[in-house]
Parts: structure tokens; C-alpha cells; sequence
């Protein structure tokens, strides 16, 4: 994933069917994958960066599947409608209370 995403969608369904993700290291993908336990992250947008995050992925890849076996449907969960709206109206309540 080579640009800034607003929110990690596709890094988050990656997630959920196994995929470790490998993408730049900023914006929506920060939420959402674990470094080096779903994912890994460049965090220059040039060839050698991402060559770096490759030759990474490649040592520890089994260690990224194992873990996503275990963590990327609970990873998913945390932002599905309900889950992610109760979040939000948690947030909002203590908050609301001051008015």
C-alpha cells in the first residue's frame, strides 16, 4: 500500500483472511495493523524502504501468519458497525455530560 490511506480498510480485510500487510507507515494503516506482529510498515515512500520492509517480511513471515491466525478476526471485529458505533457513543457519553 504505497499512499497515505484516511482509514486501513483493505489492510483491515487483509487482516481478516490471513494476509500480513506491508504498507507505508502513515495515515489509516497506523490503526490498524500491529508492527510486526499483522503487518509491516515503510515509512519512506522510495524503493529502497520498501526493499527493506521486504527483505523484513521474509525473516519473520511465519511469525506475521501465526499471528493474524490468532488476531486478525479480532482486529476486524473492533471496527465492525456495531462494535465501532458503541465505541464512539462510550466516547462521546463522559463528554456529553459536561453540557
Amino acid at each position: 500500500m504505497p499512499q497515505e490511506e484516511d482509514f486501513g480498510y483493505v489492510s483491515l480485510e487483509a487482516q481478516f483472511f490471513g494476509c500480513p500487510v506491508i504498507a507505508y507507515g502513515k495515515g489509516g494503516t497506523t490503526e490498524t495493523i500491529i508492527p510486526n506482529k499483522t503487518g509491516i510498515f515503510f515509512m519512506a515512500q522510495d524503493a529502497m524502504s520498501l526493499k527493506q520492509a521486504l527483505e523484513k517480511y521474509d525473516k519473520i513471515k511465519q511469525v506475521l501468519k501465526q499471528n493474524l491466525k490468532e488476531m486478525g478476526i479480532k482486529g476486524f471485529d473492533k471496527y465492525a458497525l456495531d462494535n465501532f458505533k458503541n465505541n464512539f457513543i462510550n466516547q462521546l457519553t463522559p463528554i456529553s455530560s459536561n453540557y
